[in-house]
């Protein structure tokens, strides 16, 4: 957690010191339109890894406790963690593959499948309950 609100602090303040970007710019592309191009700096792809491993790791802790569960919570831990990993490969892909083709889309609109399913899950299947 101690991470986590570390890295939230230094995004967030990224303006006065620059560490997380190296560069912001508007392109323009024929099949989206204007589009925001952020280039991370090396703390940037950093903070991506870790975002990223807190998942997977999330996606384990999920996993073992998938084990032991029967019915209801077994269908319940399964879609949480398949969203959780759609988002991750929706990270992945923004962070690696997309750049080299020159596709920018951002990161909120490809896990939004991911988010969708999750949703669902706590709402459906009443899991905040």
């Amino acid at each position: 957690m101690v991470v986590q609100t570390s890295v939230f602090f230094v995004v967030v303040t990224d303006n006065i010191h620059h560490l997380v970007r190296e560069s912001i710019s508007v392109i323009t592309s024929p099949v989206y339109g204007r589009t925001l191009v952020v280039v991370l700096s090396p703390l940037g792809d950093l903070f991506v890894l870790l975002t990223i491993l807190v998942a997977l790791s999330a996606v384990v802790v999920l996993s073992f406790r998938n084990v032991n569960a029967t019915g209801n919570d077994w269908r319940q831990i399964r879609t949480i963690r398949l969203g959780v990993l759609m988002v991750i490969i929706a990270g992945l892909l923004k962070w690696t593959l997309l750049p080299m083709v020159d596709v920018h889309i951002p990161v909120t609109v490809l896990a939004l499948p991911g988010l969708m399913v999750m949703f669902n899950a706590s709402v459906r299947q009443d899991i905040l309950s």
